[in-house]
């Protein structure tokens, strides 16, 4: 028998286990699903649509949404998917959840279904190459990974990250409202608000994310770290925010952040001011979101306004002169005025009083059209005329002011 082939056999069926986080979940014709396919569907249930392994089962009656991230900290390489909502449905488990994420985001990855559950052995194109293993990481033993010590990564031709990765502990975890579920990520039902962190483990099988220890790996020491499931929900939000609208974080706040968050090696002083400068920035956006609104609505008015003076300056017509009002016949009477050159035409006005109200009775749409006819009323009296000019431009009428008023008696 192959020594080293039979090792790593005992280390894969160890690391699935282990990963799976111990939940046994019976399923007809289990096999490994090569996710090659955008659209690969995965459930894992057993015959009664529940996962039974002793513990509580988190259920849900109705779909919902919950607050994911894919992360990468252990290995320097901060998210592999940044914060985010995440829609499902009544029934869906945390193993449709993460598919959900990865095809969302174009990733293909190795998921097993093992008699202990869905088991996500790999993602393609999940490693940058560039190793920053956090101090912290480091520091945990003797036998931890360094950026100068540490193993290889079998997945160099897909550029994967997964099982074995970088050492012999490697693998994919998961928690959900900051704790381990003890289920296998098929086992676990999903429920509005929740919070998942789907974490890659370097060393100690989960104790670099701070799971408790395992015997499997001699007990080592978890790391103490931050609870990140309200910074990383506020992420979420915050993201959801900026992709409707890029002018809400001139500081850069989302991206500094981010810097924190990522770094393992961060000092609890600085995550703490991360965190409540992403709960203040949420908090302070819609009064800032409003603010900013009324001002560019003013602004844009003011643009408006002032772009409608300089029209009205350019093409608003001379004001002409009605030089006479002159008999034409029986009971009428022709209206000459001056003509003005930039008019598109004119407009004829009359009253019977001459403070009165003007009645326009002709538009004469020709510039060298100086002169019109029309009938006076029958009734004995005074009858008062204007000219106003007009003109056409960049689809709108601008008027001129109205000429002085001429008056024709009418016996």
């Amino acid at each position: 028998m192959n020594i080293r082939r039979c090792t790593k056999s005992i280390i894969t069926a160890l690391l699935a286990m282990v990963l799976c986080l111990t939940g046994f979940l019976p399923s007809s014709g289990m096999q490994t699903v090569r996710a090659e396919e955008k659209e690969a569907k995965i459930w894992f249930k057993d015959s009664e649509d529940n996962a039974d392994s002793g513990k509580a089962t988190f259920v849900s009656d109705k779909g919902g949404i919950v607050y994911a991230s894919v992360e990468k900290f252990t290995v320097g390489q901060g998210y592999l998917i940044e914060p985010t909502e995440v829609s499902f449905e009544a029934g869906e488990t945390y193993a449709d959840i993460i598919e959900k994420l990865l095809k969302a985001n174009g990733y293909t990855y190795d998921a097993q279904n093992t008699g202990m559950g869905f088991y996500l052995a790999e993602i393609d194109h999940a490693d940058s190459g560039v190793l920053n293993i956090p101090q912290c990481i480091s520091n945990m033993s003797e036998d931890a990974p360094t950026n100068d010590k540490h193993k290889s990564n079998p997945y160099k031709d897909t550029q994967g990250l997964g099982e074995f990765s970088y050492s012999n502990y490697s693998g994919w975890y998961y928690f959900v409202n900051n704790e381990n579920p003890g289920l296998g990520m098929g086992g676990v039902k999903a429920r509005d608000g929740d919070v998942v962190r789907y974490q890659f483990t370097l060393y100690g099988l989960g104790a670099d994310l701070g799971d408790k220890p395992n015997d499997q790996t001699g007990g080592i020491k978890a790391l103490e770290l931050p609870n990140k499931d309200s910074v990383t929900k506020n992420l979420a939000l915050m993201r959801q925010i900026l992709a409707k609208d890029d002018k809400a974080d001139p500081e850069g706040i989302y991206k500094n952040v981010l810097k924190i968050v990522t770094n393992m090696d961060s000092t609890k002083e600085q995550f703490a001011q991360a965190e409540q400068r992403v709960s203040a920035w949420l908090a302070e956006y819609p009064q800032k979101k409003a603010e900013r609104d009324r001002a560019e609505k003013e602004k844009a008015e003011r643009e408006k306004a002032a772009k409608e003076a300089a029209l009205r300056k350019k093409y608003t017509p001379a004001k002409t002169t009605l030089r006479s009002i002159k008999n034409a016949g029986k009971n009428k009477v022709r209206l000459t005025w001056k003509k003005v050159s930039k008019a598109t035409g004119y407009e004829i006005y009359r009253s019977t009083k001459k403070k009165g109200t003007y009645k326009k009775i002709k538009t004469i749409s020709k510039n060298k059209t100086v002169s019109f006819v029309t009938k006076l009323p029958k009734k004995k009296g005074t009858c008062y005329f204007k000219v106003r000019t007009y003109r056409r431009a960049e689809g709108k009428v601008y008027y001129g002011k109205d000429s002085a008023v001429k008056s024709k008696k009418v016996k």
